[in-house]
């Protein structure tokens, strides 16, 4: 049923492709403070980079263009490359204070060798070219189990997230923006198991990562609604985030980790 859904969708945004003069006002956002000649720049370095259609899909709108997502430093297009592959485009914004996607490129592309990240193909300081994850955001999907009362798929999502977000630590990336996972955080083909980290904008190399403490905090604040916590579990939780915080120990960690995810396995029924 879910491959069917894709190829439905597939299908129908062949009929929302753009070339990529017709994409200006997205590949040149914000457009009216693009000169000529920098645009079309762009528009051929992305024709170089392998691009041959934009395609106008996601839930965000520019103009009559619908997008996957909009930020401070940059649009994200979903887009067809010329060997036939659908991917998405994190294009640079003319107006964003960052000068280049380049280290945020790098960033990710460690973290998709890692697992966590979608893969990347190429990337400048204008232009990040990745995979495209077919799902739904984490957030979306914490409510509709929720209201649907599937604990069990809300408590493997958010193991599954936990143990990505481990990875991260483990690799020395600190992203930055996991208090509140739910929009950086994608579900592959609706399978909790298949999570991916999205967004590595703010993140940076750091010998102190401290991750899990994101989510924690988002499972004691935001997320607590999926879990029954009472006060004890709560206490215990923010310890285990602070001497997590404190230790930069693997094996005391995973320790904690595994404590983390029995709690929450014990709250969710």
């Amino acid at each position: 049923m879910v491959e069917k859904v894709f190829e439905e969708e597939r299908q129908s945004s062949s009929q929302h492709l753009l070339s990529l003069e017709n994409a200006k006002q997205i590949i040149c956002y914000p457009e009216y403070q693009v000169p000529n000649e920098e645009c079309y720049r762009r528009i051929e370095q992305l024709r170089k980079e392998g691009a041959k259609y934009l395609i106008s899909m996601g839930k965000v709108k520019i103009g009559k263009i619908n997008i996957l997502g909009k930020g401070h430093a940059g649009i994200i297009s979903a887009a067809l490359l010329k060997n036939g592959k659908i991917v998405a485009i994190k294009i640079r914004r003319f107006d964003s204070k960052r000068k280049s996607l380049e280290r945020e490129a790098i960033l990710q592309h460690i973290a998709a060798l890692a697992g966590v990240a979608p893969s990347i193909y190429v990337f400048s300081k204008d232009f990040i070219v990745m995979d495209l994850i077919q799902g739904i955001s984490f957030g979306e999907y914490l409510e509709r189990k929720y209201r649907e009362c599937n604990k069990d798929y809300i408590f493997l999502a958010i193991k599954s997230l936990i143990e990505k977000t481990f990875v991260l630590d483990c690799i020395g990336i600190e992203h930055q923006e996991l208090s509140n996972p739910q929009r950086q955080v994608m579900i592959q083909n609706y399978d909790p198991r298949k999570i991916f980290i999205l967004d590595y904008e703010s993140a940076k190399y750091t010998s102190k990562t401290s991750n899990i403490t994101s989510i924690i905090g988002f499972i004691i604040g935001r997320g607590r609604k999926y879990f029954h916590l009472n006060n004890n579990d709560l206490r215990i939780l923010i310890g285990l985030s602070r001497t997590y915080k404190k230790t930069l120990d693997i094996s005391r960690r995973y320790t904690i980790l595994n404590r983390l995810i029995d709690i929450l396995n014990k709250c969710h029924g």
